[in-house]
């Protein structure tokens, strides 16, 4: 199913026009992982990047689909594990902190470039606004403005959270 989440990013680039790269193995901070290179999704509109970037997701799920069936005939054990790990694949790989599939989502959706580094700028934003500091105002309206906070919230503890597992 991973192999096949990487062709899912790659065929979804195809069907908009975008042509994409390679499909590989690297590693990804500590873990091991596949990748599919579809920068030329750049490209694309944002609402064809953002379906470039859940086609991963989809193609697991069309996946588990399979293995659904082929369970529910024949109760093979196997894939009632396999069917546990794709879930819980799709849902890590859906998380919005890390630089994985939910990351780009979020990006691409809200159309913020470079959301990584928007907590910091937001956190130091309204600490300048509670030391009643003059600042220029945030380039998103309001309801952005919300989303990006609540990320911020979750971005640092998600952070917080892998470092205390590391240490």
């Amino acid at each position: 199913s991973l192999i096949m989440h990487e062709f899912g990013h790659a065929s979804a680039c195809a069907r908009y026009g975008a042509e994409p790269s390679d499909i590989g193995f690297t590693l990804y901070l500590i873990w091991p992982a596949f990748y599919s290179d579809v920068s030329a999704a750049w490209k694309l509109k944002r609402w064809e990047r953002v379906v470039v970037d859940i086609g991963g997701v989809f193609f697991q799920l069309v996946i588990a689909a399979v293995y659904v069936i082929i369970y529910t005939l024949t109760s093979w054990i196997p894939l009632k594990l396999s069917l546990l790990m794709i879930a819980a694949s799709c849902l890590f790989t859906l998380n919005p902190v890390f630089k994985f599939d939910g990351y780009w989502v979020v990006a691409d959706t809200l159309g913020v470039t470079n959301l990584s580094q928007q907590p910091i700028r937001i956190f130091q934003y309204y600490l300048a606004r509670l030391r009643q500091l003059p600042v220029k105002p945030l380039p998103w309206p309001p309801l952005i403005i919300s989303i990006l906070a609540i990320y911020t919230v979750l971005s640092f503890g998600m952070w917080g959270y892998f470092l205390w597992l590391i240490i």
